[in-house]
């Protein structure tokens, strides 16, 4: 059985494009996680709701077997060093108090990449 908190990125994408589990599983499993860890206080804020409209949307996608970039579903989280808005997709992000820093570049504009926090 494979620890799917753990996977890569090619092997969540490869499960969502096989139909062996969902974005909305995977959302899941990271959300219980931040839940379990909350002593550390890892995030301090958490986009749950709209991460699990934006993964059912996914979950419609892949079901429907959409050819789709290998981001879509893939869920991120975003340090919280800059001042930021989240809209309805990770292409919306934008940096209110500057410009991106280098080490931000997994931020592709029509990606489908799922903000979670």
């Amino acid at each position: 059985m494979m620890n799917k908190k753990m996977l890569t990125i090619e092997l969540l994408a490869s499960g969502y494009r096989n139909q062996e589990f969902l974005p909305s599983e995977i959302l899941d499993i990271y959300l219980n996680n931040i839940d379990e860890q909350t002593k550390i206080n890892a995030y301090i804020s958490l986009y749950d709701e709209k991460a699990r409209e934006i993964a059912a949307e996914h979950d419609k996608l892949f079901k429907d077997g959409k050819d789709l970039n290998i981001l879509c579903g893939i869920h991120i989280s975003v340090k919280e060093i800059f001042l930021f808005k989240v809209t309805s997709r990770i292409s919306e992000l934008i940096v209110v108090s500057g410009k991106v820093p280098s080490n931000i570049n997994c931020i592709p504009t029509e990606s489908g990449v799922e903000y979670m926090g």
